[in-house]
């Protein structure tokens, strides 16, 4: 049975903002298969982080309320109480009330990157996303800015991504238009920003550290180095440090014997021996 040909790879590009020409895209960024689940986890986890969770009451023992038991137990023909900063009382703490928390829950590295190569590659799949070439503002011009957007996509949203000081132009240039939800540096970018806009532009200059912070490949410099098994070998064939002569690792001491070199004895141990030899001669006399 011949072998199917493999169905080639669908060039991802995007237009140039009131330019010709399209910018081609790296296709492990933005040919990533959209996973709807995985982004409602990240954009959830960005929303939550935003929450100050500063509601607070007070409790039953925060109220400035005596702890003194209300009326005795029993004997007064009514129902027993006791302190009247319980929570059904007037006045009294609230039960289960509020508190100052904090909202955020941890999501892993790989899933908030897979998530933001997800939005990229929407816009991309979609049509909405395009590039402001590098030459594009000499200065700031809002007029201009406006024509080329409206000349691309008269409709929707739009999130502007710079490359910060390297845009200061582009960025000025865009920020006044009333479509325009935000301008923002990449590394302030977030999913739930690429989700909420209708429409993404990226200038050339930011292109490459948004491709940078969404790469498949992990940067692995924070974490301590892995050692190879070429590695380990080296480091086991190593050879071990010889001692000087006369060291001794447990005293210091240079007169000892325990670091002379093989084949010579110290003075010490020489006059031992001697001292040795002569007790045992009297000893058999």
């Amino acid at each position: 049975m011949p072998d199917k040909k493999a169905t080639p790879a669908k060039k991802l590009e995007a237009p140039y903002l009131g330019k010709t020409g399209k910018v081609a895209l790296d296709a492990d960024v933005f040919g990533e298969p959209f996973n709807g689940s995985l982004v409602h986890e990240v954009v959830r986890a960005e929303r939550n982080a935003l929450r100050g969770g500063n509601a607070s009451t007070k409790g039953r023992g925060d109220v400035a309320m005596t702890g003194a038991k209300a009326w005795r137990q029993k004997g007064t023909g009514r129902a027993r109480i006791g302190a009247h900063s319980a929570g059904h009382r007037r006045g009294g703490g609230v039960t289960f009330g509020p508190t100052p928390r904090s909202y955020t829950f941890k999501v892993n590295r790989k899933v908030r990157r897979k998530a933001f190569r997800a939005a990229l590659s929407l816009h991309a799949g979609r049509g909405t996303l395009a590039i402001v070439p590098k030459d594009a503002f000499s200065e700031p011009s809002t007029g201009d800015a406006f024509d080329n957007l409206s000349d691309w996509n008269e409709k929707g949203s739009v999130v502007v991504i710079t490359a910060g000081d390297q845009d200061v132009n582009t960025a000025k240039s865009f920020r006044n238009i009333g479509r325009v939800r935000a301008v923002l540096p990449p590394s302030a970018v977030g999913v739930y920003e690429l989700t909420a806009a209708q429409n993404i532009v990226i200038s050339e200059e930011a292109l490459e550290a948004i491709q940078a912070l969404s790469a498949t490949e992990l940067s692995r410099e924070s974490k301590k180095p892995v050692v190879s098994a070429a590695a380990g070998k080296r480091a086991k064939d190593k050879p071990t440090a010889i001692a000087p002569p006369g060291w001794s690792r447990a005293s210091g001491d240079s007169s000892s014997s325990a670091g002379a070199p093989a084949g010579e004895e110290s003075p010490k141990a020489n006059a031992k021996a001697e001292s040795n030899d002569e007790t045992s001669e009297e000893g058999a006399e």
